[in-house]
This record gives structure tokens, sequence and C-alpha cells, in this order.
């Protein structure tokens, strides 16, 4: 069976933190679309902690509001379902980890993801893993909740459920400690702890980079250029299945 074959009739629901969390899979969803798999994005707060430099000082209400019209059209250049804004407040600035304090009560999201997967059935689901990528506690909540959710209900689900990752031998800049990116000791993940690799096209590499450039509040044109060029520069994103039982290769179904 090819792998469009794989993908007919099926569906995704990526579910992140904050909007432009999208960007780790951005190509993989555009990919997708065009085999006619029902693409979903769910966004669990409203990015209003989001406050960049070069945005003179634009938050609150107006950047939440701003952020998820940013989301929209970010949703619309890869060609999903419109992005579903949840809507639960922004919980993190790089110091002071408070999203279980900004939710109020963890049970509201938990909830809130429990109907979306009731709602859209998908036959992969995708979030953040324990890494949460880089460490963000709102990225490491949400994918927490998400996984305990996916867990109470299976196997009463025929879904799958996997974490992208960002990979050492892939990215080796990322973990120079010299250049003070990504701490090698908590986040990297080795290449044989994220087996799946899927592979997506030039086209969907920059529409990618069009939906990237949709969130001008949390970026620069030229940060988005560099990590357009960084992440893409593989033709393909690793993910790794939750329990680790689903078949290594190229396909998420």
């Amino acid at each position: 069976m090819n792998e469009q074959q794989k993908s007919k009739g099926k569906s995704i629901l990526a579910i992140f933190a904050h909007p432009d969390d999208e960007l780790f899979v951005a190509p993989i969803l555009s990919r997708y679309v065009k085999e006619g798999v029902d693409c979903h994005l769910a966004i669990a707060t409203d990015g209003r902690f989001g406050m960049a430099p070069h945005m003179n000082g634009l938050a609150g209400d107006d950047l939440a509001d701003l952020r998820r019209k940013e989301l929209l059209s970010a949703g619309k250049e890869i060609g999903i379902n419109p992005p579903i804004s949840m809507n639960f407040a922004d919980g993190f600035s790089h110091k002071t980890p408070v999203l279980k304090t900004a939710l109020k009560d963890l049970s509201d999201l938990y909830d809130a993801v429990l109907k979306l997967i009731e709602d859209i059935d998908p036959s992969v689901l995708i979030t953040f893993g324990p890494d949460g990528v880089y460490g963000h506690p709102d990225h490491t909540t949400v994918g927490n909740v998400v996984t305990t959710v996916f867990q109470a209900m299976s196997p009463a689900v025929n879904t799958r459920l996997y974490y992208p990752g960002i990979c050492i031998q892939d990215f080796p800049e990322l973990f120079d400690t010299d250049s003070n990116s990504f701490d090698r000791k908590r986040y990297g993940l080795d290449s044989k702890n994220l087996p799946i690799k899927i592979n997506f096209s030039a086209d969907d590499a920059k529409a990618a980079h069009r939906s990237l450039s949709c969130h001008q509040s949390q970026f620069t044109q030229s940060g988005i250029d560099a990590m357009c060029e960084l992440f893409h520069r593989h033709g393909y994103v690793r993910f790794r299945a939750w329990d680790g039982n689903y078949e290594d290769g190229a396909s998420l179904f």
C-alpha cells in the first residue's frame, strides 16, 4: 500500500499551546492536506504573553486578538481546517512557569481536549512530548493533558498519538553549548528515539514558510526566514509514538 492509499479517509488533530507552535509540523500538515487528509489544529492558549520587542509593547487583549487572526491566516496557507482557538489564558513568561495557575483548573483544559477528540475522532493525534521540544512549561503542560486524555480514552478509540521532536544529529548547532542554544542533556533527542521520519516536498516547505510568516507579532521576517531555512533543510519532520509500538517508517497512518 502506498502512502496516498494509507492516508485516504484519515484525519489529523494537532493540539499545541500557542499560536505559532504549529511551525514544528506545518509542512507535514500541508503534505497530508494534499493527500486528502482532514487536518485540524487546536491551540490551547491565546498567546497574550508572547510580547516581542519589535512590536513596541503590544500586549494583553490586543495582542491576543492579533494572534488569533494570525493563526487563522497561517492555517489558510497550509490548507487545513480553520484552526480552533481554545482561548485559555496564556500562562508563561520565560521566567515564570504559571500555566497551571493561569488555566485555574487543568480539568477545564482536560474537558476541552476530550470534547475536541470526541468531536473530531482523529486517526492521528499530535502534541508535545514530555520534553516540550525545548522545555517550555506551556508545551509540556498541554502535551501532558492531551496525553492523559488519550490514555484515558485508549483503547476505546482507534487513534494514534505522536510527538514531534528535534533531533541532535539533525540539528547539532542547536545543541552546541558554546552557542547557548538547547540543553542537550534536558531536551536533546537521539535519532533512535525519533525513529519516524515524515517527508515533505519543497512546495510544502514553501507553504509552511508562508504560514509562519503570518505570525508577524512573534518574529521578524528575517527570523522567520532563518527558522524555515533551518527546520526545513532536511525535508522531513521526526516523530516518536507515545508508546513506541507503531511501525517506524514514513507514514503516520
